[in-house]
């Protein structure tokens, strides 16, 4: 049983493979989700086998259990017994009772509760401590590098109007970290506190029990829903500039393709290189990444990942004599001294590319630039890479972290005053596991872990929309975009290397979306809402003369969207696109 809509009155949620998702009262979103999960070492989450399922629904409550098995490489690890209930009064309670079956080396092992950014940002929180004491806070608006909410057992947040919304947290501890880190649309409530040493070994018999319970207050004062139609409202004034965007270097060299054409056309601002100076082969891939940016006319752009010796590497980098039009760095180490490998390296680079544009960041994710800050008086801009997925991997998961990007770029601009955002790469999947504190096993079998089937689909082409509008929504100058071709890329050149997991399709929905956006000839970008962006996301674009709409479907069922005085019917997965008055 899964992807159901149980609806109780005012009160509704998705039970979706085993969790409970969009705990809505109206249309106020309540909890993202509520889940439980088991992490090794490297933070990678252990795949769940569902079994003894039962569900009793009726017009007044409902009542699930199952048990759910963690299975890794075939072998039982954990064992969950899991009872979800709920009824109309927006009462719901979600308990695991777990058992280890075999050695298992976690990070995590328990509940996790989801909430949504939109609902909560700036909401009042009223914590209630381990001994009873309760304090004070709120959803940050700008995003907070570590933990907002810490010592957890019960928590109340503001729903609006009166009405408030509480979790009450049995069997651990728990705090709260701002996933929109990570690129997720969230704030994430979890157990055990990160301070408690981890990995912790687990042994046969070793037990996890947990519960969340959550129950309104004064939910009457909320307003009743509103209609089905989704409403996209157009904020005029103050518009963004379009970003420029680019794409990465895949590692082939596109010189000896016959697809230049096709790739040219997408009119690329910059082709992004990467270089790990460690790595033997980083002049090879520079040869190749150099002669695909000629093949297409477009601005080299060379990040450099730095290992343990910055000056030595970047004399054998600077003797290569490479013609770029942007450089950026960023030390391989997630916890080095950005400010060390400036030093090192800065003075130099400027001596010898005078006028060029000199970034730096990091490779792994927001969280690292968030963290880490640096002086960036001496830099022109700070770059950090993106993806959905760095939590989960389901496609609900990808919609929902569409908007993140509207709250990063901005808290980057907060730190990093006055300096321009480039964000980059942006992959559907994460081009690297960085928390893997060994090398993941590779079987050819297997899709390897940065590329994903949903590139080739219509999910990747809306989503790919939506992620170009928060970015640009939220001021960000550059934005490098997929690969330029391949399983990661916009299509499919003959000679890519194709796994057999992998669609056929030669020219991928991103390509076309891209190409009817560069159509466009947008120049700004108008802000604009969407009543339902878990359904539908809008784009507001500008040229010279013209402006253009941007209706993205996110579902597979087609939906009404109505803009000032028009509805638009917009079919499943696609992108509407129409010219509308200034």
């Amino acid at each position: 049983m899964s992807g159901q809509l149980i609806k109780l009155g005012s009160l509704s949620l998705l039970y979706d493979e085993g969790f409970i998702r969009y705990i809505k009262w109206g249309d106020v979103e309540l909890v993202r989700n509520i889940y439980f999960a088991l992490r090794d070492s490297n933070w990678t989450t252990a795949p769940i086998v569902r079994s003894e399922e039962k569900a009793e629904i009726t017009g007044k409550g409902f009542d699930i259990s199952y048990t759910a098995t963690n299975v890794v490489a075939g072998q039982n690890v954990f064992r969950w017994n899991v009872v979800i209930t709920g009824n109309d009064s927006g009462e719901i309670t979600f308990s695991v009772v777990g058992q280890a079956l075999a050695t298992y080396n976690r990070n995590r092992a328990g509940i996790c509760v989801l909430h949504p950014v939109r609902e909560t940002i700036n909401k009042i929180v009223k914590v209630t401590r381990p001994d009873g004491t309760i304090y004070d806070s709120r959803f940050p608006e700008i995003i907070n590098p570590h933990q907002p909410f810490l010592d957890i057992t019960r928590m109340q947040w503001e729903l609006g109007d009166g009405a408030w919304a509480e979790l009450k947290f049995e069997g651990d501890v728990f705090e709260t970290e701002d996933q929109r880190n990570w690129s997720d649309t969230s704030f994430k409530t979890y157990s055990t506190p990160l301070t408690i040493p981890y990995p912790v070994m687990l042994k046969p018999g070793d037990a996890v029990s947990q519960k969340v319970s959550l129950k309104l207050i004064d939910i009457e004062k909320l307003p009743r829903a509103r209609s089905k139609e989704i409403e996209v409202t157009i904020e005029d004034g103050h518009p963004t500039a379009f970003p420029k965007i680019g794409a990465e270097f895949p590692g082939v060299d596109l010189s000896i393709h016959k697809d230049v054409g096709l790739l040219a056309d997408l009119g690329f601002e910059h082709l992004r290189i990467e270089l790990d100076l460690r790595s033997k082969s980083w002049k090879e891939i520079l040869d190749a990444g150099l002669a695909e940016a000629k093949a297409i006319s477009t601005n080299v752009f060379v990040h450099l990942i730095f290992g343990e010796n910055p000056a030595s590497e970047w004399e054998e980098f600077a003797k290569q004599k490479v013609k770029l039009n942007k450089l950026a760095f960023s030390p391989f180490d997630r916890k080095a001294n950005v400010n060390d490998l400036l030093n090192a390296v800065l003075p130099k680079a400027r001596k010898a590319y005078p006028g060029v544009l000199i970034g730096a960041g990091f490779n792994s994710y927001f969280t690292e630039l968030n963290r880490n800050r640096f002086d960036y008086r001496g830099i022109d801009f700070v770059t950090y890479p993106m993806t959905p997925q760095a939590h989960a991997i389901d496609t609900l998961t990808v919609i929902e972290n569409i908007p993140t990007p509207k709250y990063v770029v901005p808290t980057a601009k907060t730190f990093a005053k006055g300096k321009d955002v480039h964000t980059g790469p942006v992959s559907l999947r994460p081009r690297f596991n960085p928390d893997a504190k060994s090398e993941e096993k590779k079987e050819e079998i297997v899709l390897p872990h940065k590329y994903d089937v949903r590139q080739a689909t219509a999910l990747a082409a809306g989503w790919m929309i939506g992620t170009i509008k928060y970015l640009a929504e939220g001021g960000a100058d550059a934005i490098t975009l997929f690969e330029t071709h391949g399983m990661a890329g916009y299509f499919m050149s003959d000679n890519d290397w194709h796994h057999n997991d992998f669609p056929t399709e030669k020219i991928f929905p991103v390509y076309d979306a891209m190409m009817s956006l560069r159509k466009l000839k947008p120049e700004r970008v108008v802000r604009s809402q969407s009543s339902n962006p878990l359904a539908c996301t809008s784009l507001v674009v500008e040229n010279k003369s013209d402006r253009y709409l941007l209706l993205v479907n996110h579902t597979d069922v087609g939906v009404m969207v109505k803009v000032r005085d028009k509805t638009y019917p917009v079919n499943g997965w696609e992108i509407h696109i129409t010219s509308i008055n200034k």
